[in-house]
């Protein structure tokens, strides 16, 4: 999807779906205040996670994988800021940002596929090799923009004070994460005369690998729209959810592999994305209220391709990969507990 598609379903969420949704029922909406002005009010929050999560990195050749990365970011930790404004009409502008801890995490594992080179073609694993790996840094943020709309209220829900909205929103997110392999071993089926590799298997004499392997870095731009609801429940609490999603994201990526003192520099767009959040809020004081959150992501690109130094620290490209020859993704959920303060309600 280019960008004046996207801009087009940006405008039919924001101009044409709130006319549609307040005409649906004008007697019941007149019964939920569907003039209610929303004041000016806001929030500030702190919140510690934990990261669920998995990113890799795919080399494609022949509409085939030839090489895939996992790099596991379990465990993790990250802390996270968050502020939001409420203005009059229901405008609804939040947004947050993320810090990771530098931690080691899983070890991560390098799967080729170098058979589809050969002919005839072979399936299956030709070499492996697995890392010791550690997060360097971290950094993801993102902005939300939304427009509230009372949800029709029956006398039950009114008894019992229960208040819903709908929010067609618009957002941008965007994640930096770094990693850094080293030690481990390499399990390398041997390669035959004409070509051809011989079996891979788990039982393989395991190489010890000395020193650093691989150093990747990748970043994610995901514009996308999406839809949020609110719950105002008994006891205090509400419950939030929102999703997003996308079919255009720009990433870029920088894969250096230090045993053969090469640099891969991705540039990777199309692919398709999705994330969600659900959290629920304790108002233990006018003020003052907990909150759990869930924050779940699903992002893949295969539509790049990549720029070769023969150097680490080269400058002057070597040779330059075709399209569709280079991918990225991340997927995964972040669990949070947090305070917030609220101000101006």
């Amino acid at each position: 999807m280019r960008p004046c598609r996207l801009f087009s379903i940006f405008f039919i969420f924001f101009f044409l779906l709130p006319p549609i949704l307040l005409a649906q029922d004008a007697k019941r909406l007149d019964t939920a205040e569907k003039t209610k002005k929303f004041p000016v009010s806001g929030f500030i929050a702190f919140s510690l996670n934990t990261m669920i999560a998995e990113s890799r990195e795919y080399v494609c050749r022949y509409d085939a994988i030839l090489s895939d990365l996992k790099w596991p970011l379990i465990p993790s930790a990250s802390y996270t800021l968050y502020g939001g404004v409420y203005f009059p009409k229901g405008i609804h502008l939040e947004g947050n940002i993320s810090f990771m801890q530098p931690m080691a995490t899983a070890p991560m594992t390098d799967l080729d596929f170098e058979g589809i080179l050969a002919t005839p073609q072979q399936t299956g694993i030709t070499k492996f090799s697995k890392h010791n790996c550690t997060i360097v840094n971290g950094l993801s943020w993102m902005v939300k923009l939304g427009l509230q709309l009372p949800m029709p209220q029956s006398a039950a829900m009114r008894s019992a004070g229960i208040a819903m909205t709908i929010e067609p929103m618009l957002s941008f997110y965007y994640s930096k994460i770094s990693w850094h392999s080293y030690g481990g071993y390499l399990q390398y089926a041997k390669i035959r005369p004409n070509g051809t590799y011989e079996p891979w298997s788990p039982a393989l004499p395991k190489v010890p690998h000395i020193g650093s392997a691989v150093s990747y870095q990748q970043q994610l731009m995901i514009p996308a729209i999406g839809v949020a609801f609110e719950a105002t429940l008994p006891h205090k609490l509400t419950l939030l959810s929102d999703f997003h999603v996308t079919a255009d994201i720009t990433a870029f990526a920088e894969d250096i592999h230090h045993a053969t003192n090469v640099r891969y520099v991705d540039i990777l767009g199309g692919g398709w994305a999705m994330h969600g959040n659900i959290r629920l809020h304790w108002n233990c004081l006018p003020f003052l209220l907990v909150f759990i959150n869930l924050f779940y992501q699903y992002c893949i690109t295969m539509e790049g391709s990549s720029i070769i130094y023969n150097g680490i620290t080269s400058t002057e490209p070597s040779s330059y990969t075709p399209p569709n020859s280079a991918g990225t993704s991340l997927r995964g959920c972040t669990c949070s507990i947090g305070c917030a303060f609220r101000i101006g309600r």
